[in-house]
């Protein structure tokens, strides 16, 4: 078990690690995790979870999600909300997505020759869209 210290105020989370063994560090670095290991992360509070805009990450609260992640398709400026379903950790599906029939009439009339694609997620997806949208978002943007 790891033991982090931190300091918190009414905008920021500083996280402040203590003495880690090797184990630690590397279970860290084996989940990605580590920005833990330096002197310390500070994290912007936000409305639903967390900012280290020294790393550009963003950290929200799954239960401010449910269990319906999804990604938004923005075609032509019209948005489409399309269900990404859900998996388990080691990838294993639990809940499929559902269609939505409106957003795949729509890519079917897109000439993938004459647009422009953009992909925008986590930290640059909130920016853009805001907190509901950091799962994705893609825009297609079709030359008139």
């Amino acid at each position: 078990m790891m033991v982090f210290k931190y300091t918190i105020t009414d905008t920021t989370i500083e996280v402040l690690p203590g003495l880690l063994n090797k184990q630690d560090s590397l279970s860290l670095n084996a989940f990605g995790l580590n920005y833990f290991i330096k002197p310390f992360t500070s994290l912007t509070k936000i409305d639903g979870g967390f900012i280290d805009y020294d790393k550009s990450i963003i950290y929200v609260r799954q239960k401010d999600f449910g269990d319906n992640p999804d990604v938004a398709y923005i075609i032509d400026g019209k948005t489409f909300i399309q269900d990404i379903g859900v998996t388990d950790g080691l990838g294993v599906i639990k809940k499929r997505a559902k269609a939505n029939k409106a957003l795949q009439k729509k890519l079917k009339g897109v000439n993938t020759d004459n647009c422009s694609i953009e992909i925008v997620r986590g930290l640059d997806a909130f920016k853009r869209y805001g907190i509901k949208k950091v799962y994705g978002v893609i825009v297609i943007t079709t030359k008139q």
